[in-house]
């Protein structure tokens, strides 16, 4: 007799009482989501060019906000090591009829 209550102990205990069917505790969000990523500008921050001529005399990221014309002269003088130029889709171009070279930007680093 003995034997057949242990026998239905270990069943009731091994298949009817599973830890996985307790409560596992609270399932409320501790809180409202907070931003996990970084913006671009906290990453790397950019310096925007709006006009011509410009010159670059600090390493760092560089973009246009609009299409640079010039007559004459260069639009964009690098003068700095590690610049990241991003023309941003815009153009570069010059009105002097003897312009030459394909960006008319000059580096003089």
């Amino acid at each position: 007799m003995k034997t057949k209550t242990l026998f239905y102990s270990v069943i009731v205990s091994a298949f009817c009482l599973l830890p996985s069917t307790f409560g596992q505790g609270v399932l409320t969000p501790p809180g409202a989501p907070a931003a996990g990523m970084k913006s671009l500008a906290q990453i790397e921050p950019r310096t925007p060019i709006s006009a011509a001529p410009f010159t670059i005399s600090a390493g760092g990221s560089y973009y246009l906000t609009t299409n640079l014309t010039v007559s004459a002269g260069d639009a964009i003088t690098i003068a700095a090591d590690n610049v990241t130029l991003d023309l941003n889709g815009f153009t570069i171009r010059s009105t002097a009829a003897s312009a030459t070279g394909p960006a008319f930007c000059s580096m003089a680093v």
